[in-house]
């Protein structure tokens, strides 16, 4: 017979970018099964979103494939469906209050758990910034700026950048930056499933570095504005044809340049994430992405036993 009380945990899963609808269902159904294996028996819940792929991308023919085979600095490359990152994390910002409605009207506020991946992150932080109400929060390879969490987590080499978080003016830097973006006074416990070498999060800093603002796309930032423009933030689709960009997720995709590396990958990302919450997955899976959700159970078995453990969502009481 089902225990009530441990009937009453809830677990909700945010897969990340570029999954195809049946890898998203399949990964839902990964970690519902690995979870249970754990021990876990409470209500399970899978979040989808419109994310892009490289089946969906939209892209001229070879485009894709040219951006996946380019050489950049360092050696980074681009995965399938690589130059829609920016459109997909707009995306993300917009589903966040979507998710924060579906959560807020389960059950029990104080035994519900979140487990984002990657852009997941980005979902479930636009969420919390609308009143989304979880117990306990699982980042894993964040693919999000550590300095949205801690404003201390900045990088050497993204020091010089100067980005809306330098700007001189305060609204903007409020307003635009990345800074404290998802460092909220709330309740949350949050636990950061990092990986120092991700190759994933690897390539999302060579994304921050070169097509941040999106200069592809038209979109522009300038601390000290042109002539013909007031704007800081702004897209230039056409020639002279300035519009102030005024939106959070527009412009935290499209022109924000984040001066920190992705928090998945800065173990010592503080802030709303206290250190004895940082969990450090290197010698589980070396430098591999999604691992956990790739490999088989018994590869990926001593993650899934720590993530039930600190969300304890194998306990009857909170």
């Amino acid at each position: 017979m089902e225990d009530p009380a441990a009937a009453a945990i809830t677990a909700i899963f945010v897969h990340g970018w570029r999954l195809k609808y049946y890898d998203c269902l399949n990964w839902a159904d990964t970690t519902y099964k690995r979870l249970w294996h754990q021990g876990f028996k409470g209500k399970f819940y899978a979040f989808r979103w419109p994310t892009f792929s490289g089946d969906n991308n939209g892209l001229p023919y070879g485009y894709d494939e040219w951006i996946e085979t380019a050489e950049f600095p360092n050696d980074t490359h681009f995965p399938p469906g690589g130059a829609t990152y920016n459109r997909s994390e707009y995306r993300a910002w917009l589903s966040g209050p979507t998710l924060a409605h579906f959560v807020n009207q389960l059950p029990n506020p104080l035994r519900r758990n979140l487990i984002a991946h990657s852009m997941g992150n980005v979902i479930a932080g636009a969420a919390l910034r609308s009143g989304m109400e979880v117990k306990n929060y699982a980042m894993c390879n964040a693919a999000m700026s550590a300095m949205a969490y801690d404003p201390a987590a900045l990088h050497p080499d993204c020091a010089a950048y100067e980005t809306p978080d330098t700007d001189p003016d305060p609204a903007i830097r409020d307003g635009y930056g990345l800074t404290n973006k998802f460092n909220l006074p709330i309740s949350t416990v949050i636990f950061n499933f990092g990986l120092p070498n991700d190759q994933s999060l690897g390539s999302w800093s060579a994304n921050n570095a070169y097509f941040k603002p999106e200069h592809l796309r038209n979109y522009y930032y300038d601390d000290y504005p042109m002539p013909m423009t007031t704007f800081r933030l702004f897209h230039n689709p056409f020639k002279n044809n300035f519009r102030e960009v005024t939106a959070l997720p527009e412009a935290m995709a499209y022109v924000t340049q984040s001066r920190s590396r992705a928090a998945g990958a800065e173990m010592g990302t503080g802030g709303c994430i206290a250190e004895k919450n940082r969990v450090d997955m290197s010698d589980w899976f070396d430098k591999i992405h999604s691992a956990q959700w790739r490999w088989n159970y018994l590869s990926t078995r001593l993650f899934w036993e720590k993530l039930t453990a600190q969300l304890k969502l194998n306990q009857a009481t909170p």
